[in-house]
């Protein structure tokens, strides 16, 4: 796993220095140690569980569409319609709530604004933001992850 992020890494940096693969080298190390979690012993994957690289891509995904959907928005905005709404949950321990209200907060278009014991308050600039979160696609992708 530690050379899949090393790879990671330097394909986005660019910089190939002594120095610098010798920070990247003992920072790939302490986080691989800090969060055990995510490693699995199997060589095969890498050590990384595939629940984890399921998220991640929707993740990505729904960044670039809501990203999209946020320029729509701006250049048309007499479609925007922003709304505020409590959505319930199923997400239980402390860990799982906040990776599902980050992930909310990351796509463009959606905040998370409080966080209640079963059930979370949103805003988006459209109502049909809201509406997918109430399909609990996302909250099962996170329930698989830990």
């Amino acid at each position: 796993m530690i050379f899949a992020l090393l790879l990671f890494w330097l394909i986005l940096s660019g910089k190939i220095t002594i120095y610098f693969l010798i920070a990247c080298l003992v920072s790939l190390v302490l986080v691989a140690l800090i969060d055990r979690k995510l490693f699995i012993s199997s060589p095969l994957f890498l050590g990384f569980k595939w629940s984890w690289l399921v998220f991640f891509t929707s993740l990505l995904r729904d960044m670039f569409i809501s990203a999209f959907q946020v320029l729509k928005l701006v250049w048309f905005p007499s479609s925007i319609n922003p709304h505020s709404e409590w959505v319930d949950m199923k997400i239980d321990g402390d860990i799982k709530k906040s990776i599902y209200a980050n992930y909310i907060t990351l796509t463009p278009g959606t905040m998370t604004m409080d966080i209640e014991e079963n059930r979370i308050l949103v805003h988006a600039l459209k109502q049909e933001n809201i509406s997918e979160l109430k399909t609990q696609t996302l909250e099962n992708h996170i329930l698989r992850l830990l």
